[in-house]
């Protein structure tokens, strides 16, 4: 399932009520629980500071990065592209190759280490680190998660909503929509106009209130004390989101 993200209202002159503020995919929503459950604070430090191998947090670096950084001598380390096996290994050191990339191990270590997240694994003098474009494989770290601990992905299903966020915003979960179809709902929080530019909303109070079985009033929904959740409710997204008048 997905989840939209809906404002009831607003008095805001950058926000108009039903603007929907956040789009999550099935594939999102199972990326950020398992980004909490693989968190690097979940795993130790050994002897050398390092991270071990083969914990849920490397595997996680694998199944989203790119490229897997390993160190074999005091200045030079290997990267491997994990998503070509038929890429060349590439070597980096402190002299520029032929694509004039270079590296400054120590240099790059010492900036990294003292950071209490860090995700450099392995032993002094051996380090590895993943780097590159990030697209996690979400059914694969699921399966990993699932092998090595008792989470379960059922129990994973919706977005991670503050208590503040369910008192002030309507999360609504519709079935699974691609994220070609989600991204026109996104818009840049920063830019000018903003409110002009989100070109779709959710008459909520007519697609949504009469369908919750007098769960949640009017005046629940509106109250900004009062947590409101019925992401229990499927909704059919392309029923349910509307485009907007022009301003």
């Amino acid at each position: 399932m997905a989840e939209l993200v809906i404002l009831p209202e607003s008095t805001h002159p950058r926000y108009e009520e039903g603007d929907i503020l956040c789009a999550f995919s099935d594939a999102r929503i199972g990326e950020v629980h398992a980004s909490h459950i693989c968190h690097p604070s979940t795993v130790g430090f050994n002897s050398d500071g390092l991270r071990e191998r083969d914990t849920l947090l490397e595997r996680f670096n694998i199944l989203g990065y790119r490229y897997r950084f390993t160190r074999v001598t005091q200045t030079f380390l290997v990267r491997d592209d994990l998503r070509d096996p038929f890429a060349e290994v590439e070597v980096f050191g402190l002299r520029p190759n032929a694509k004039g990339e270079s590296i400054d191990i120590e240099a790059y270590l010492k900036a990294r280490m003292p950071n209490p997240n860090h995700q450099v694994f392995g032993v002094s003098g051996a380090e590895v680190w993943y780097g590159g474009q990030w697209i996690l494989d979400v059914p694969k770290i699921w399966a990993e998660i699932e092998s090595r601990t008792s989470f379960r992905r059922a129990d994973f299903q919706k977005w991670p909503l503050t208590d503040y966020e369910r008192r002030r915003f309507l999360g609504v979960t519709v079935a699974d929509i691609d994220e070609a179809w989600l991204d026109p709902l996104r818009v840049d929080e920063t830019a000018e106009g903003v409110v002009k530019l989100r070109a779709h909303g959710v008459d909520w109070k007519n697609r949504i209130l009469p369908h919750l079985g007098g769960r949640y009033s009017l005046q629940d929904i509106l109250d900004h004390t009062k947590e409101v959740e019925i992401r229990d409710l499927p909704f059919d997204a392309r029923r349910l989101v509307r485009p907007k008048r022009a301003h």
